[in-house]
């Protein structure tokens, strides 16, 4: 038997506690859940589109292939969360702990990141993938093995 979808959308629950439940699938769009604190909680899959988690604790949670798109996560503490594959599209989250965060194949197109700090989240590189050393090191032996670039336009006047 399929687990009953929980559903919350555009519900108040500023401030609640809702740490190390499982709300994987749970329809909680367009929720306000400022100040909430969601520690170890499953979201995975769940609609949380254009919900309010402003000031949210979710330390160790679970957003994998979450909606998240239109959220505001703002100065939310997303340590050591998980948000592979999680669409996080014009989401706001300026000041949010992204620590440890794992934001592997998200799509943060749009999203607003400024006064966060990304560089100690997790973008772990698809296969094959080169890094930015890499391709800078490829970059250098191809214009070597080119020689000096060819001058287009008219030659030196006679």
């Amino acid at each position: 038997m399929p687990k009953p979808k929980t559903t919350y959308a555009k519900k108040n629950l500023a401030s609640v506690n809702l740490s190390d439940n499982d709300l994987s699938g749970a329809d909680l769009s367009e929720t306000t859940l400022r100040h909430a604190t969601m520690r170890n909680t499953n979201l995975d899959d769940a609609d949380l589109h254009g919900v309010d988690l402003t000031h949210g604790n979710l330390t160790g949670a679970s957003l994998s292939h979450t909606n998240l798109a239109g959220a505001n996560l703002e100065h939310a503490d997303l340590r050591h969360t998980n948000l592979a594959g999680a669409n996080l599209q014009s989401a706001r989250m300026q000041g949010a702990n992204l620590t440890g965060a794992d934001l592997t194949d998200c799509d943060l197109g749009t999203a607003d990141l400024r006064d966060s700090d990304p560089s100690t989240a997790s973008f772990p590189l698809p296969p094959g993938a080169l890094t930015d050393e890499e391709r800078r090191t490829e970059i250098a032996a191809d214009e070597e093995n080119r020689g000096p670039a060819a001058t287009i336009g008219r030659g030196p006047s006679k």
